[in-house]
């Protein structure tokens, strides 16, 4: 059964190739530029127009401060800030 339809074998690149050869292009890409990002600090800002203790503004203020300390990040906020000043 030589002649099986089913059993086609193609000659040059299986779709498996293709894909394994574009995930490692991609991570190739990828990776020189995470380490360089490594070495930068996030930075932050919070505007809101309500006081902080609103409690949305609140949550969102002690998770940034979490990450503050956790993660390292640089994190600055001002409060009661009127819309027209946001530009």
């Amino acid at each position: 059964m030589k002649d099986d339809p089913s059993k086609i074998e193609r000659a040059g690149l299986s779709r498996r190739t293709v894909l394994e050869l574009g995930a490692l292009g991609l991570a190739a890409a990828v990776l020189p530029n995470a380490a360089l990002a490594k070495d930068k600090k996030l930075k932050v800002a919070a505007i809101f127009a309500t006081p902080i203790e609103e409690p949305w503004d609140n949550q969102i203020h002690v998770a940034l401060q979490k990450a503050e300390k956790e993660l390292g990040i640089e994190y600055k906020w001002s409060e009661k800030v009127q819309t027209a000043d946001f530009s």
